[in-house]
């Protein structure tokens, strides 16, 4: 224990960090980086020989590991030679295992070098290993640059040979495949300039609430019984446009946004609103499709009666129904809701779910239901990856209500495109252009329900 003691001490700040990533010490035990020394080591120690630690064998592995991590020999210049082992085997991780993905990328990252003469593509390297890391933010760019020696480079400049560096670390470490398009994806924010929106689509929401408004107007006007029935199918007939129109333009804005090849990218697009059950007993999901889809939510989270509400698909794109008539449950705890719908209906923001890199479900839907839900992605759902829109209304000062939702499932024309839909900045800039759009959806679609009866 003695010998252990020492070694932990005599740890930089940088390794003790190393350490507690690869131990994966839980955030509110792990000793903060302004302790002292010693009292980080008595910490860690303590929590290591607890009941749900890893025991000190474990602890001495790891410690080991630092000591012998590939491609960390030291140089003559006092600083470390970079990384050059490659890895090619082993399952890609999934990009929501980050403890996973921090331990990898400990295990694997260059350390900085010291040496003046060092080259810049070493530096480079050394600065792409360090945006690798989950923590790392847009707002720490220019910190990493500073760090990596690379303060004469353009800003802009540097950011793109980042990309190109993260591309060559993805070639040599498969496993990190999907984590570096996510990250190279975030970059992309900084450096792109997103094409504005076509003429079409940004007047698009002015149009078609031009068309329904004249449309009322026709009906409002309208003087014998007969031309007020005309009229009434007039209206049904402009909604039941308009929320196709407006269901496939928000399809566009998405991919717009969040593709780098949008005009190749396939889409479908639904609506989805909250609503009790009872409504799901209605006419519109009375044939068999939606009949199957209502029974197959039922199979994932229960009978939909014991919800009070619900956020279910009520119109779609495809003139053959695909998901209308599926639910989801919401609950009074929605707190920490799944990605998605719940997300966007909870958080009112958009949310983006990748299906061949599903996040855990949150606690607003059963929590035995992933098994299921995994294999009826995997089985029925047709697209790769889908984006939630909502249409916020703010009630009160800091309260929204989300009275519409919009969700556009995509097959992008390229594999591990479309990774920008995890991040938040490229999902606000897709809500902002598309907020309008899904507004005159619903409002449709309630117009056409209306018109109907």
């Amino acid at each position: 224990m003695g010998e252990l003691l020492e070694q932990l001490n005599r740890l930089s700040p940088q390794q003790m960090n190393d350490l507690l990533t690869l131990l994966q010490v839980p955030n509110h035990l792990s000793p903060p980086p302004t302790a002292i020394p010693g009292d980080r080591v008595h910490a860690l120690i303590g929590w290591v020989q607890s009941p749900g630690g890893p025991g000190i064998e474990r602890l001495a592995e790891e410690l080991e590991r630092i000591g012998r991590t590939p491609g960390h020999s030291e140089r003559e210049d006092g600083g470390t030679a970079p990384n050059t082992t490659t890895v090619r085997e082993g399952t890609p991780f999934n990009t929501h295992a980050l403890d996973q993905i921090r331990g990898y990328l400990v295990a694997h990252a260059p350390r900085k070098s010291r040496a003046a003469h060092q080259e810049s593509a070493e530096r480079l390297v050394f600065a792409a290993w360090r945006w690798l890391r989950p923590e790392s933010t847009l707002e720490r760019l220019e910190k990493i640059q500073e760090d990596a020696g690379l303060v004469e480079m353009e800003p802009g400049l540097f950011v793109r040979k980042l990309c190109e560096t993260c591309a060559d670390i993805e070639e040599d470490h498969p496993r990190l495949r999907p984590w570096v398009l996510r990250r190279c994806a975030l970059l992309e924010y900084r450096i792109s300039t997103l094409a504005e929106l076509t003429a079409d689509l940004s007047t698009t929401g002015t149009s078609l609430n031009y068309s329904l408004f004249t449309g009322l107007m026709d009906y409002c006007d309208s003087a014998s019984p007969l031309s007020r029935e005309q009229a009434l199918n007039a209206v049904g007939r402009v909604s039941a446009e308009t929320l196709t129109q407006a269901m496939v333009a928000v399809g566009q804005i998405v991919c717009r946004t969040l593709s780098t090849q949008p005009g190749d990218c396939e889409f479908q697009a639904n609506l989805m609103l909250p609503v009790g059950p009872e409504f799901l007993d209605s006419a519109l999901f009375s044939s068999a499709r939606p009949q199957k889809n209502m029974a197959d939510a039922g199979a994932l989270w229960g009978e939909r009666e014991k919800y009070n509400r619900c956020l279910a698909v009520v119109a779609e794109t495809d003139d053959v129904p695909e998901y209308l008539g599926f639910w989801i449950p919401l609950l009074l705890t929605g707190r920490n809701p799944s990605a998605g719908a719940a997300t966007a209906y909870y958080k009112a923001r958009a949310s983006a779910v990748f299906i061949d890199d599903l996040p855990p479900l949150g606690d607003d839907v059963p929590q035995d239901s992933y098994p299921r839900w995994t294999e009826y992605l995997s089985q029925r759902f047709q697209q790769a990856v889908f984006v939630s829109l909502p249409f916020a209304i703010e009630v009160r000062r800091g309260q929204k209500r989300v009275p519409a939702i919009i969700n556009v499932n995509v097959n992008p024309a390229r594999d591990g495109d479309f990774r920008r839909a995890y991040h938040p900045e490229w999902l606000r800039i897709a809500q902002q252009a598309a907020a309008p759009l899904v507004c005159e959806a619903h409002k449709a679609f309630v117009l056409s329900r209306a018109s109907f009866r």
